[in-house]
């Protein structure tokens, strides 16, 4: 069984490969936002997931975004702490679209279960390619899964 220190297993300058053990979406983001962080983009601690079932981080491609991004999220976080700001879902989603209008992005999971498929829309647009598939079973008999992250090419970038 893989442990959690053993999280990227091979990587190369265009690619990633990490491997996901049961709880699924827990170990997904922490082992995404790594292997994101290899492949050269910024990312940010979600602190609103505290408490929650969710793990979550935010990422950015340009650092000047995830400064933005961080005096939002601060923000909107002092607000909360101050009771200035219930943050609940109209809260919540004015906070999200300022944090895309400066090009910062929210990955979220719940803890136990994986849900790729939400990220690879958004991972795609920031140039990014993501697949997973069922790779054996552990002790447990829970799924192992293999999960890859390619760049692709984007627009003004050229192939090398």
């Amino acid at each position: 069984m893989t442990t959690h220190g053993k999280d990227i297993t091979r990587s190369r300058s265009e690619a990633v490969f990490f491997t996901v053990e049961y709880p699924w979406g827990g170990n997904y983001t922490t082992r995404l936002r790594r292997a994101l962080q290899r492949l050269g983009f910024r990312t940010l601690t979600d602190q609103f997931d505290e408490g929650s079932d969710v793990h979550s981080f935010f990422l950015a491609t340009e650092r000047r975004s995830i400064e933005q991004g961080r005096r939002i999220i601060k923000a909107y976080g002092t607000k909360v702490d101050n009771d200035e700001v219930d943050l609940e879902e109209e809260a919540w989603d004015r906070m999200i679209l300022e944090l895309v209008d400066v090009g910062v992005y929210e990955v979220v999971q719940d803890w136990k279960y994986l849900d790729w498929h939400s990220d690879q829309h958004m991972l795609r647009s920031l140039g990014i390619g993501l697949s997973v598939r069922r790779r054996a079973r552990d002790l447990q008999d829970n799924d192992v899964f293999e999960c890859t992250l390619r760049r692709t090419l984007m627009p003004g970038r050229r192939q090398r």
